[in-house]
């Protein structure tokens, strides 16, 4: 008895420790038939964690799809002409110190001719443009007919009450430009210096060649109202470059006269024996007419090679022209070429006021580049790079 009491103590202690074995690892359940060894060694590792099962590397969630984009993609450009490689003997121009810029909102491109049929009357009514604080009508260009014989551009103006601003100093380059008054009065002031004044009537002309800046400003104690129209002329490539040139017109050196009711005012050219006092460089006419009301009317043109149109400056009923096309206020007509004379037949009672124009056809090709009109692309940048850099001279702070 004395021998076995420390054995029974011992296998007591064995059988509690299997008992706590088996409470701590699960892994695996303990047989029954273990022995007392197996059951010490069992006891000995019972306190040693089991291992943890190794963790599986964290994989980046998947970013959620973007959402779609409602635009379609832009298709790819097209491979285009490389631009032209700058020209060395220039220099770039400096900006303006003080951040002003020319006032410039004219033409800004290029004109498709593409669908122009000169052999037909082609009529259309003028677009609306904003020329500073000025709205505009623009019969001329227009994306089918970029020119009617050398001039470019038409504007009309008014009748508005006149605005105290001036217009801001700008440049222009390759043309000849006019202020046509119908009402009011203004003033020119430019680049070198030169300094006019017109009424109702009288003309402001300027070859700008090659470059010049002006502006002009309506004279409020003489007429409270602005009407008139802006006129460009295409000057021939080989003077474009020419020195530039003004003078003011006044309303009494018009030729005027009156013939079967109707009153013409001759700006420019020749048209029936009288001669303008106006002489633009390509050969041209501008006249203003007004016709009585309920009346027809022949006019003679005076060379049936030149290219002509009407533009209708005032009316209250439609205006029959050549049998054919018929106007109201603020259309213009580009007639055939090879007309010979223009018929117009009036059925209102009230007066109508038109404004013809016609002459050579301006020399190909035309780049219109803002108040620039040469002849390539690479003479408008060089005009821009001379009035950057002052060469135009300078006006009310512009360029600088």
């Amino acid at each position: 008895m004395g021998h076995s009491a420390p054995r029974l103590v011992g296998i007591f202690t064995a059988l509690a420790l299997i008992i706590v074995g088996t409470a701590v690892v699960t892994a695996e359940p303990v047989d029954k038939d273990l022995d007392i060894a197996e059951a010490a060694r069992l006891a000995s590792v019972a306190e040693v964690k089991p291992p943890q099962p190794p963790r599986s590397p964290t994989r980046p969630q998947p970013k959620p799809d973007p959402k779609p984009n409602p635009c379609p993609p832009r298709p790819p450009k097209e491979p285009g002409p490389k631009p032209p490689k700058p020209n060395p003997c220039l220099k770039p121009a400096p900006p303006p110190p003080n951040g002003r810029r020319c006032f410039v909102q004219y033409i800004t491109e290029m004109i498709d001719m593409s669908s122009f049929d000169p052999n037909a009357a082609l009529s259309w009514k003028a677009n609306t443009s904003m020329v500073g604080p000025v709205r505009v009508n623009r019969p001329l260009p227009t994306p089918a007919v970029r020119s009617i014989g050398p001039f470019v551009l038409l504007d009309h103006f008014g009748p508005v009450p006149a605005p105290r601003e001036k217009l801001p100093a700008h440049p222009h380059a390759g043309i000849e430009v006019m202020t046509y008054l119908l009402d009011g009065a203004n003033e020119h002031t430019d680049s070198l210096g030169n300094v006019g004044q017109i009424g109702a009537g009288g003309a402001q002309w300027m070859k700008s060649g090659s470059g010049i800046l002006h502006t002009e400003r309506n004279l409020l104690d003489r007429s409270p109202i602005m009407h008139g129209l802006q006129i460009w002329s295409r000057l021939p490539i080989a003077a474009q470059d020419a020195d530039p040139d003004y003078r003011a017109y006044q309303s009494e050196e018009m030729a005027e006269w009156t013939e079967d009711g109707a009153r013409f005012r001759l700006i420019a050219g020749a048209l029936s024996g009288r001669q303008g006092p106006l002489e633009l460089a390509l050969p041209s006419v501008m006249a203003h007419i007004l016709l009585p009301g309920a009346s027809s009317f022949k006019i003679e043109l005076p060379d049936i090679e030149h290219e002509y149109a009407v533009y209708v400056l005032d009316a209250n009923d439609q205006i029959i022209v050549n049998n054919a096309q018929s106007l109201a206020q603020g259309d213009i007509v580009r007639l055939p070429d090879g007309t010979h004379s223009i018929e117009l037949e009036l059925s209102d009672a009230a007066p109508v006021e038109l404004f013809l124009i016609g002459g050579e056809p301006a020399p190909q090709p035309l780049v219109f580049g803002g108040s620039f009109v040469l002849d390539s692309e690479q003479a408008i940048r060089e005009a821009n790079h001379r009035f950057q850099a002052g060469d135009m001279g300078t006006l009310d702070g512009v360029p600088f």
